[in-house]
């Protein structure tokens, strides 16, 4: 909230919305709790602190489709209409929510800046790796014996992140999603977590979901897993993204029941490269990514399983 305040100051607008979504019922009972307090107070409202600067908070509690978390979109379901992504420009800070300049920014990303402020750039570029500075909340789940959400600084290997605070995998290692569904798999435990460094070994750290997988489960399984949840939150406006992803379901339901086709697996890198260069929006240009990087890193899982001739 007060980097939020702060930000209005820095581009000159009165007020501020943070959408959130309607089921997290707890974190929004303590953002109007905080609101009313910082009001009571004389940090949120009309003349702050005699400054001359108003400025005030309203929660949007959104319907929580994945899709709103690219930047037009959540504008669209803020404006009560379908959370469908829309063709720019106009960009946000042109023309975003009711048609005014509109600056979005991740909670995260605006939590740094009191920090910042408060003890200076240098400081700040002194946490985690060079080429990434400062914190990242690391989301640590899969075959881990402590799943959690982790602050810790950019550049922490995949090896220690699991060992040190995930203390250890529940049997042996086999692959890791660094930045959740949306990323590329990754095998090399040793691979700094910064955004440069993971992108080097062919990935994506985006928000540090990781996601770890053990020797026992088959990557078609996640592969099928991943492009079930895309389906679905895919906003359908793009048939691109609607019906590539449904394509790409029923051939990985294919490879799951042993009844994958000979040329099925070239059929969904192509998929995945049309779904690329034409999808209207970020989400359905990275649907595929888990079973494209599956095939890549674990093509004889899938070979295994091709029976009929295409």
């Amino acid at each position: 909230m007060e980097a939020l305040i702060i930000a209005g100051y820095a581009v000159g607008a009165n007020k501020g919305f943070i959408y959130i979504r309607g089921e997290y019922y707890t974190e929004i009972a303590a953002l109007e709790k905080a609101i009313q307090k910082a009001q009571e107070k004389n940090y949120l409202g009309s003349n702050i602190l005699s400054s001359g600067f108003s400025f005030g908070i309203e929660i949007y509690k959104g319907a929580g489709a994945y899709v709103c978390g690219e930047e037009t979109s959540l504008i669209e379901s803020m404006s009560g209409m379908r959370p469908n992504p829309t063709s720019r420009p106009p960009f946000p800070a042109q023309a975003g929510f009711l048609g005014k300049p509109t600056v979005i920014n991740n909670v995260e990303t605006l939590a740094n800046i009191p920090s910042i402020i408060t003890h200076g750039g240098l400081w700040y570029s002194r946490i985690g790796s060079p080429d990434s500075p400062g914190p990242k909340l690391f989301s640590l789940s899969g075959h881990i014996n402590k799943p959690g959400v982790y602050e810790i600084p950019l550049g922490v290997t995949l090896r220690e992140l699991i060992e040190s605070y995930g203390c250890g995998i529940r049997g042996e290692f086999k692959a890791a999603l660094p930045g959740g569904l949306s990323s590329k798999l990754i095998t090399n435990l040793d691979v700094k977590l910064d955004y440069k460094n993971v992108a080097q070994a062919g990935s994506s750290l985006g928000p540090a979901s990781v996601i770890v997988i053990n020797q026992d489960i088959s990557l078609i399984d996640v592969s099928l897993n991943a492009v079930q949840f895309f389906s679905h939150e895919s906003c359908g406006k793009c048939s691109i993204c609607r019906e590539g992803n449904r394509n790409c379901l029923e051939i990985l339901r294919r490879f799951n029941r042993d009844t994958a086709r000979t040329g099925d697996i070239e059929l969904i890198l192509e998929l995945n490269q049309v779904m690329r260069d034409t999808a209207g929006c970020i989400l359905g240009q990275i649907s595929l990514n888990v079973p494209v990087s599956a095939i890549q890193l674990f093509r004889n899982e899938f070979v295994s399983r091709v029976r009929e001739r295409a």
